[in-house]
């Protein structure tokens, strides 16, 4: 088979952690290439439109996710597609960053390219080179055909885990009938915010609101329809079909801007297909696309100024809240989460609540925090990004090494953004160093991030 390219540090996947590590190795002084499956960076918060970064504050509000994901954040808002760090009006947190996407795409392209990162888009990997117990590369698939991409070090940021299942990981995965619900995104356009803000204040019972009406004198606002009385109706009637839940529907303003008229939606849903057999995920994407549609209707004809809006896109990628976990040197557990747990070992911290949509069609959403208003923070050890048994691979992102309750924390953007830099950094050093990343000096590694802005300690 023929090389297509060689590199030192190879991340696959340029969503959020994966953006955050090619970032992180390439400032270390790693040659650095993404291989990405869409034509843009970004994944969830980008591609898959969910337009918003959860959460970089404790309980308390002290802000415990820093460095190249706060400098993201900062870029982003620089550049007109942000507002940096927004109250939040539920209270499930202290703030949240939301962003608008077609900004971000070109925010995260500015500093890939700053920081020397090769980029390989609409291109997947379908299987490692391993040899002797440690992977080389991966074979890449693209309009050239399969060639192999060589590399010092991989790191797998595919979500689902594909490389280090490719490389003989050992991973965990729950049945289908348990794992959480598939989402796909959408965004509304040429609604009447004032008209709709007024209908949730005039009717605070209605919506969860953190302080009351004082909430909605904010810029920006986020909520849930799970005590609206006519999406109540609708699903009690039948009116909206199979897959759309009571307590499952979440909806925010398009980054800083409400008189755009524009509000994200995070509404479809779906529980019986398998993400990672590609047969039932395309039918995923084929069930959550005509839901839309069903959504739209339900909007136009129920909420109070969206008369005349409309769906101006829906996500090019699905949500996909749980699959493979990989198995690590370490496993992150739920008791490390409660128990807001820091340790010698942790490469940064995450204040991320544990969130679990339930996959019964009634259920709704645990949304477990260990504060008042948000949760408190919790340290990430290094044997969570490390695969057990495969050497010269690295993990982060939602298939980082933990039991499926504690994934529901470090899944979330907040953790991405974390794991991805310390994966990022570990590669480089790691090369630098000599050693294997099962070997790496993690107070090297602190020392290191903490030289780069990430927060350790609080």
């Amino acid at each position: 088979m023929k090389v297509l390219c060689e590199s030192d540090v190879l991340v696959i996947g340029g969503g959020t952690a994966g953006f955050i590590a090619a970032i992180a190795a390439a400032r270390n002084g790693a040659k650095t290439m993404i291989v990405e499956q869409c034509g843009v960076l970004g994944g969830t918060p980008v591609a898959g439109l969910m337009t918003l970064f959860v959460t970089q504050h404790d309980a308390l509000g002290n802000q415990v996710v820093k460095g190249i994901g706060d400098e993201l954040i900062q870029r982003i808002t620089r550049d007109g597609g942000g507002m940096g760090y927004a109250y939040d009006t539920q209270g499930a947190m202290q703030k949240s960053a939301p962003i608008d996407a077609e900004v971000a795409k070109c925010t995260m392209l500015d500093m890939a390219e700053e920081a020397g990162v090769d980029i390989l888009f609409d291109t997947i990997c379908t299987d490692a080179l391993v040899m002797n117990g440690a992977i080389r590369g991966v074979v890449a698939s693209n309009k050239w055909g399969n060639g192999l991409i060589l590399a010092k070090r991989v790191i797998d940021c595919t979500g689902d885990g594909d490389v280090a299942v490719f490389s003989g990981a050992q991973y965990d995965i729950r049945p289908m009938n348990a794992r959480q619900p598939v989402t796909l995104m959408f965004r509304m356009g040429n609604a009447n915010m004032a008209k709709w803000l007024q209908y949730m204040k005039d009717n605070p019972d209605q919506f969860k609101l953190a302080d009351g009406l004082e909430s909605l004198e904010k810029p920006w606002f986020q909520n849930v329809l799970t005590y609206y009385k006519p999406w109540h109706k609708a699903i009690a009637s039948g009116q909206m079909g199979e897959g759309f839940s009571l307590g499952q529907v979440w909806y925010h303003s398009h980054a800083s801007d409400m008189s755009k008229g524009e509000m994200t939606f995070n509404m479809t849903r779906t529980t019986s297909l398998d993400s990672t057999n590609m047969m039932q995920f395309s039918k995923l994407h084929r069930v959550l696309q005509k839901q839309v549609p069903i959504a739209e209707k339900f909007i136009l004809e129920n909420m109070p100024g969206f008369e005349n809006a409309y769906v101006i896109d829906s996500a090019s990628i699905l949500g996909v809240r749980e699959s493979r976990r990989i198995v690590g040197d370490y496993m992150l557990t739920a008791d490390d989460v409660r128990s807001c747990k820091n340790r010698d070992d942790a490469i940064g911290l995450c204040a991320c609540p544990i969130d679990i949509h339930l996959n019964a069609a009634d259920e709704g959403q645990i949304w477990e925090m260990t504060g008042q208003r948000g949760s408190m923070s919790y340290g990430i050890p290094y044997g969570c990004l490390v695969p057990k048994g495969v050497d010269n691979l690295f993990v982060a992102g939602r298939c980082s090494s933990s039991d499926w309750e504690a994934n529901g924390s470090i899944r979330m953007q907040g953790a991405c953004l974390v794991t991805g830099q310390a994966a990022g950094t570990a590669a480089a050093l790691s090369i630098h160093e000599g050693v294997s990343p099962h070997d790496l000096d993690v107070s090297l590694l602190r020392r290191v991030e903490a030289e780069q802005g990430v927060v350790l300690d609080v």
